[in-house]
C-alpha cells in the first residue's frame, strides 16, 4: 500500500495523504475493539466472522476500482527469488544515505524503545499497583482497566498526531527527516517520563504524548521513502523497513525481557528512552549534510 500511494498521489500532497491514512488506521485501533465488544454481546460468533468477511469484500471492491499504470519489474521472464529481491533492495538502499539512515534508525529504535514499551503491563502491575484513578466517567482500579486506559491514551495520541499532520503539519513542515528526528526526541523523552511518572494520571498523559510523537514520525518516514525511492524499488525498500523494524522489536524483547526480572521495570523505560534520543541527533546530522550537498 505504501508503494502504491505515490502512484496515485501528487508529490506535494504525499505527507498529507500519509497522515490521513495513519489517522484512519489509528481510529481503527480505537473503534474496532469497541465495536467488537458490542457485537459479541448481541450476535453469535459465526455472524461476527461474517462481518469480517463483508468488510474485506467491501475493501477489495474499492481497491479494484483503482487504475494504476503498471511498471515492468524485471526484463527477465523468470521471477526473481526473495533472496535476490532482498539483496537488490539492500544494495539500492545503501547507496543513498538518507534512505539508509532511516532504515537503520527505525530498526534500532524498535530495538531500544518499542521493545521496552511492551512492558507496560509489568509497569502497571508493579509501579501503579494499589493506585486508583477516578476519571469521572470511569474509575481505573484493576490492572486490566489501567492497561486498557494505556492503550486508549496512546491510540488517541496517534489520532491527534495524524490529524495535526494532515491539516496543519503538511502545510507548515516540509522536511520529513527533521520531523522523524523530532518524533524520536519526543518518543525518547516520553519513554523516560513514563519510567519516572509518580502517578497514573501523569503516566497516561505522557503516553498520549508518545502517541502524538509516534504519529508525527510514521507519516514523514513513509513520505520520505516514497519521494526518494524509485518507483520500481519502493516495494523492496518498504519490505526492508518492515523487516528491519519487525526484527528489532523481538530482539529487544530477548534482551530487555530477562532484565525485567532482575531490575526495576522503570529503569528499562528510562534506559530505552535515553538510548532513543541519539538517533534523532544522528538523523538531524544526516539531514544537514544532505542539505549542504543540495545547495
Amino acid at each position: 500500500m505504501q508503494s502504491l500511494i505515490p502512484d496515485i498521489t501528487p508529490e506535494e500532497k504525499l505527507l498529507r495523504v500519509n497522515s490521513i491514512n495513519g489517522t484512519i488506521q489509528s481510529v481503527n485501533m480505537i473503534a474496532a475493539p469497541a465495536i467488537a465488544a458490542v457485537l459479541i454481546n448481541i450476535m453469535p460468533l459465526w455472524a461476527i466472522l461474517y462481518v469480517d468477511v463483508t468488510t474485506a469484500v467491501i475493501g477489495i471492491a474499492f481497491v479494484a476500482l483503482i487504475r494504476v499504470q503498471s511498471a515492468a519489474r524485471t526484463r527477465s521472464n523468470e521471477a526473481p527469488s526473495v533472496r535476490t529481491e532482498m539483496r537488490a533492495g539492500l544494495r539500492y538502499a545503501w547507496r543513498y544515505p538518507r534512505i539508509r539512515s532511516v532504515l537503520i534508525s527505525y530498526a534500532l529504535v524498535c530495538f531500544v524503545n518499542i521493545a521496552p514499551m511492551n512492558f507496560t503491563l509489568l509497569l502497571m502491575n508493579r509501579g501503579f499497583q494499589g493506585q486508583t484513578l477516578d476519571l469521572r466517567f470511569t474509575v481505573l482500579e484493576t490492572a486490566s482497566d489501567k492497561l486498557a486506559a494505556n492503550e486508549m491514551a496512546w491510540s488517541v495520541g496517534m489520532v491527534v498526531g495524524g490529524a495535526l499532520l494532515a491539516t496543519v503539519g503538511a502545510k507548515l513542515f516540509h522536511d520529513n527527516m527533521a520531523l522523524l528526528a523530532a518524533a524520536f526526541f519526543g518518543m525518547g523523552i516520553g519513554t523516560v517520563a513514563l519510567g519516572l511518572a509518580p502517578t497514573l494520571l501523569l503516566y497516561l498523559f505522557v503516553d498520549f504524548l508518545i502517541g502524538v510523537s509516534t504519529a508525527i514520525g510514521t507519516s514523514p518516514t513513509y513520505t520520505l521513502l516514497q519521494q526518494e525511492t524509485e518507483s520500481d524499488m519502493q516495494g523492496r525498500v518498504f519490505g526492508l523497513l518492515t523487516t528491519f523494524s519487525g526484527f528489532g522489536t523481538p530482539l529487544g524483547m530477548l534482551v530487555f525481557g530477562p532484565l525485567a526480572d532482575v531490575v526495576d521495570v522503570r529503569v528499562i523505560f528510562v534506559v530505552g528512552g535515553v538510548l532513543t534520543i541519539p538517533f534523532g541527533v544522528w538523523l538531524l546530522r544526516v539531514d544537514k549534510r544532505w542539505a549542504r550537498k543540495v545547495r
